[in-house]
């Protein structure tokens, strides 16, 4: 699973223990807790969460209590984003929310319904989505599932217009290049012209991170520190990285040299000229997407976003390389092509392993 709290490392102690005394559980309760980590430098007590495995999975979605607001603002501060999230009531939640975990397939709900503890709908997170551990208790961090916060205002234009998904699928892959007129990346991943929510993706590549606690798909933060070749103990991993001194790099017979400049925090991107560059590297490797070629948390929830996206639910993605006005690339999924062949049997087998 991945622990997008490693962010806050470089962060101030000073701040660190500030924020933890603001959020530290005055409850007598014994748990369980919404926390940054096991270290507790920052947490909420999320006493609904008893019994969330009796709940139907369509039921748990809510809008984000002030608790869950404050520790998410929390979250926030310590990664250096001034961005404070909004407590919401929600009294319908999103259809196409409920749609999706409707339709995922039995053996994929019936795990996650043991993981999954709450998607929290919030405005104002800082990002689009982000998936959290939840720990039974604080003194022996043990793992109790985890929790989903969703912005909603990262699936808007304005203000109660809603972005279809595409157009919210080109936000993003456009915002991994500096702008310049007539390039662009365009994308087509819903069935038809009037587009399907923008939640969609996103909440997948979430769903995907939830699946994979204790899959042991990819190390975690409880592994043992990695060394050379110990990429062979992960399934998943093995797939695209290797281990190069105690770190994740994608094999070496790809040769796919801009990927360092694909950093979507970096405020120095990669010119939009060379898009097509990109994408043709892109092609010589077994990622679906450039952001699958971040990290391999990023691999892991895009290849399951995009697998469950184009082989389970059937609808498409296709991009289109605009240079100085004119198409000069198609890009179609790759779940179809042999570079992703090993991944679509993994996945085929995780997800659908009683499927002939």
């Amino acid at each position: 699973m991945r622990n997008k709290w490693l962010v806050i490392i470089g962060s101030s102690v000073v701040l660190g223990l500030l924020l933890s005394l603001m959020l530290e559980p005055r409850s007598t309760n014994k748990g369980p807790y919404l926390a940054l980590d096991p270290g507790h430098r920052a947490a909420v007590e999320i006493p609904d969460a008893i019994g969330f495995e009796k709940i139907p999975l369509v039921k748990r979605i809510s809008g984000a209590t002030t608790p869950v607001a404050t520790f998410y603002y929390t979250f926030n501060l310590l990664a250096g984003i001034d961005k404070k999230p909004l407590a919401l009531s929600l009294a319908v939640p999103p259809a196409g929310i409920q749609n999706i975990l409707q339709e995922l397939p039995i053996s994929v709900r019936a795990k996650l319904a043991q993981k999954l503890i709450c998607i929290y709908l919030t405005a104002g997170l800082g990002w689009p989505a982000t998936t959290t551990l939840a720990y039974r208790t604080l003194e022996a961090a043990q793992t109790m599932g985890a929790i989903v916060a969703l912005d909603l205002t990262s699936f808007q234009s304005t203000p109660r217009v809603w972005l279809t998904l595409d157009q919210w699928f080109d936000k993003r892959e456009n915002a991994l290049f500096a702008p310049r007129k007539g390039n662009e990346v365009e994308g087509t991943l819903s069935p038809d012209t009037q587009g399907s929510d923008a939640m969609e993706y996103a909440l997948l590549r979430e769903l995907g991170q939830v699946f994979a606690i204790d899959t042991h798909v990819f190390p975690n933060d409880q592994d043992s520190p990695l060394l050379d070749g110990d990429e062979q103990k992960f399934p998943f991993l093995a797939l695209s990285w290797q281990i190069t001194k105690g770190k994740p790099v994608i094999r070496p017979e790809w040769e796919f040299k801009h990927r360092a400049a694909l950093d979507p925090a970096s405020r120095v991107k990669l010119d939009s000229g060379r898009q097509r560059e990109v994408y043709d590297q892109l092609e010589k490797t077994n990622f679906p997407t450039t952001v699958a070629a971040l990290s391999p948390f990023d691999d892991f929830a895009e290849s399951f976003a995009s697998y469950v996206h184009v082989e389970i639910f059937h609808r498409p993605l296709e991009l289109r390389v605009v240079q100085n006005g004119k198409i000069v690339k198609i890009l179609h999924s790759c779940w179809s092509q042999p570079r992703c062949l090993k991944k679509r049997e993994f996945f085929k087998k995780l997800l659908t392993p009683d499927a002939s």
